[in-house]
């Protein structure tokens, strides 16, 4: 499974490469770090190498861009902005 970080108007966006059913590879969003690129960073290199192929399926299917997130240390992430006493472990 291969992982990239893309900036968008929303923020910067970590994705996820899937081989769907046909065989074609399709990247899909993750999860939306705003803009803070380290913590996007982390999540790619060293969270989502050890996800299950499931976990970040789910991920992709609850994705929603105006929902951001932060770390705030090992696995635990905080929703920004409106949904900010919300945590979400990985």
């Amino acid at each position: 499974m291969r992982f990239q970080k893309v900036c968008t108007s929303d923020g910067i966006v970590v994705e996820a490469e899937f081989e769907e059913t046909s065989g074609v590879r399709l990247w899909r969003p993750l999860r939306n770090f705003g803009w803070f690129e380290g913590h996007a960073n982390e999540f790619k290199d060293i969270d989502c190498p050890k996800m299950e192929e499931r976990q970040l399926k789910m991920l992709a299917d609850r994705y929603r861009p105006e929902v951001k997130y932060y770390r705030v240390n090992g696995k635990n992430f905080k929703r920004q902005g409106l949904y900010e006493n919300h945590q979400s472990n990985v």
